[in-house]
């Protein structure tokens, strides 16, 4: 063999361990945004129940049931940072701004009873519960909408904050959303 093909050889071999690395990082970075869709997804659902028993709840203390009406944040605390990145920027933050309401609409429960303060009490929970049939149905929609298409959002669509701006942003001893970013 010549100096010249063992030039041509080695470049082609060079070539070929670079394209192959590259297809294997592509890959891989594709299968990672792929299992954060799955995730997010089921990050979706499981708010949403989590969601609806709130809204149960809600109605039932409208109703005039008086059990044990405290609401959970469980599930958002835990699944919000997965949901975040399928939400546009607008719809996470409606969404926090009502999981963030759970502790007041907690105190109107507790002043439905009251007949100097009730019919406030019944108009503040009533627009709470509306709200949050709303975002109820943007997750919704992130948990039908096609993977492909969330995919597709999460590596062309408009940037959104990384994972370390989210957890940052996300003050996990109150379960709120403070608007850093």
């Amino acid at each position: 063999m010549t100096g010249t093909e063992i030039a041509v050889v080695c470049a082609v071999g060079f070539g070929g361990a670079l394209l192959g690395a590259l297809v294997g990082g592509v890959t891989t970075a594709l299968l990672e945004l792929w299992k954060q869709v799955l995730a997010g997804q089921a990050a979706a659902r499981v708010i949403w129940g989590e969601m609806l028993n709130n809204a149960a709840k809600v109605r039932l203390a409208l109703d005039g049931w008086e059990g044990d009406m405290s609401l959970a944040d469980d599930a958002w605390r835990q699944h919000a940072l997965a949901v975040a990145p399928l939400l546009s920027q607008v719809e996470f933050s409606c969404l926090s701004r009502e999981i963030g309401f759970l502790r007041q609409a907690e105190m109107w429960i507790g002043l439905l009873p009251r007949p100097d303060a009730e019919k406030q009490a019944r108009e503040h929970l009533q627009i709470w519960k509306d709200d949050l049939s709303a975002r109820m149905e943007e997750l919704t929609q992130v948990e039908s909408r096609s993977r492909v298409l969330l995919l597709v959002k999460l590596l062309f669509g408009p940037r959104t904050a990384t994972q370390d701006e989210l957890a940052e942003a996300f003050a996990p001893e109150t379960g709120k959303v403070e608007h850093k970013m």
